[in-house]
Order: C-alpha cells, then structure tokens, then sequence
C-alpha cells in the first residue's frame, strides 16, 4: 500500500490567491488500483481522461448564455418555481467546469457561486473564465468524496449539479454527498441527460463510447435513489425539455464531415426540433431528468 498527497486547493476571487481548504489528506491507493475516494463513490463510470476529453471538445465563448433558449428553458422553469434568491444565498455547483451555470445562478438569482471540481487544472481555466466574466465565484479543487465542510465552508443553501449524478454506477452515494453539503432546510438541484429515452439511443448509435460512461437511468430510479437515502423531501422532479439532439453527439461530429454534408445533416434536424417545441415534457422526447429536493431537518 502506497499514499500520494493530493492538496486541494479554493481559488477566490475575493482573496486573490490560492489557500487550503482543509486539513492534508493523503489519497490512500490501494492495491485494488482505486482511491479511498473512489471506494466511497458508488464507482466512477467515467474517467479523468473521459472528463479532460470532454473539456477539449467544450467551445472556449463567454460564460453568459440565454436560460429561455429552447435547450434550456424547462430547467429554468423548473429552477424558477423553486430555488431563492437574494445575494445571501450561498450556491455550491458539484463539478462546476466550464463555469457558465456559476454565472448562470448569479446572474438570475443574485447568488454567491462556489463551484467545486476534481480537474486542478480545469479549475484554474474556470476562474480564469469567471474572471474574464467579472464574476466572483470561489472555485474549489476538491475530490467531492473526499472534501468536507468546514468554519471556511460551511454547509451550502442550494447544492447543484447538471449532468454529474449520471457517470456514476451506484448513485445513492454521490446523491448523499450533495446532501452532506447542503445545509438542513437547504435545496438539492439535480439535472441528467435522459438516456433513457430517445436521445439515449440516438447517442448509443452516434458515439458508443460517450454512451458507455453513462448510467442510462430513468426518472423512477433517479427518485428511488434520492427517497432511498431517507434525508431528503422531493418537491417536483420528472422529465424536462422539448425534443432536441444537443446532448447526442451528433453536432459534435457532424461538422468533422465537412461543410455540405454538416448542413445536410444540421437543416433536417434543426427542422425536427423546431416541431418538437410543441410536444410535451415526456420519458421518450425530452432531453432532461431533473429533480429539486430539500434536505430534512
């Protein structure tokens, strides 16, 4: 049995320099090849690879993006009808890279963002990006199965999360940390691409190894996980947004095929989603599982 030092790291806005959040750790490596960290997480289908992979392909623009845009709309929605606002709400984003939902939940709820991450070197980029953005959000690189609150952190008002829940086999113990981190009476916000419905096997089809990091989960299990733990009340959850192929890879790797047959490929597509605004949230069409749950006393 070996120990490597990982030190986790907050970079602020506000300070303006790098400090630890907490006590060092060592990452105890087992002969199982996986971290003490690993063991607790209900087992990682994705990678740090997969992740750094991810951020490559991710277009470098301005963090600001428009919540009413079809893609997005439901969720807002949804966010809307639930979580507070005020600039005293502290809102913590559970693998928050690239940083455009820090922005997001500060701009349209007037929140003090945190965001944490276990990609050091993507947490760098991200304030970086927050900067370029002027926006103040604290950034924390931390295992999220290892990082604990603390007097420096205290537990958050709203723990969020959009598309992490899904990489993980056994999600009860990831949906347990964002409890853990979320404050009694606080909100848990969780999104996570539909697999489980049309876009799951257009993305099997286009890209088998994206799919295969996936749990393919639908709403019922997502539910289940969250009510298994025991420690949460769930106030709306279910399927959302309007038939759009944004999470299937397909805009992705079309334009890899050159200019004509990318445009071939985007006018028929662009038409189907077009239609598809008229069609209901449902378990088949819609691109989104979410869920907002608040902590029990």
């Amino acid at each position: 049995m070996k120990s490597v030092v990982d030190k986790g790291c907050v970079l602020s806005g506000k300070r303006g320099h790098i400090v630890s959040p907490m006590a060092d750790q060592p990452t105890t490596v087992h002969t199982s090849g996986k971290s003490k960290a690993a063991r607790k997480s209900g087992d990682r289908l994705s990678s740090k690879r997969d992740w750094n992979r991810a951020w490559d392909l991710v277009e470098k623009g301005p963090l600001a993006f428009n919540p009413r845009a079809p893609k997005f709309r439901d969720l807002d929605d949804l966010f809307m009808r639930h979580l507070p606002q005020g600039n005293q709400i502290r809102c913590l984003e559970v693998g928050c890279c690239p940083g455009q939902y820090l922005w997001y939940f500060h701009t349209r709820f007037g929140h003090q963002p945190s965001g944490i991450d276990y990609l050091q070197e993507r947490c760098v980029e991200t304030r970086q990006r927050c900067e370029q953005a002027r926006l103040d959000a604290e950034i924390i690189h931390a295992d999220l199965f290892e990082f604990e609150y603390s007097t420096e952190h205290p537990p958050w008002d709203v723990v969020v999360s959009l598309g992490l829940v899904e990489h993980f086999e056994d999600i009860v113990p990831c949906l347990n940390r964002h409890i853990d981190l979320t404050k009694p009476g606080g909100l848990v916000a969780i999104t996570i691409p539909n697999h489980a419905g049309m876009n799951g096997r257009v993305l099997r089809t286009v890209s088998p190894q994206l799919y295969a990091i996936h749990n393919h989960m639908n709403w019922a299990d997502l539910r289940q996980g969250l009510e298994s733990t025991g420690r949460v009340e769930i106030l709306e959850g279910g399927y959302y947004g309007r038939l759009g192929f944004w999470g299937t890879a397909i805009y992705r790797k079309a334009p890899r095929l050159g200019r004509l047959p990318y445009l071939a490929v985007r006018a028929p597509l662009w038409a189907i989603e077009h239609a598809g605004r008229f069609l209901p949230n449902s378990a088949t069409f819609s691109p989104n599982i979410a869920v907002i749950a608040r902590r029990l006393p």
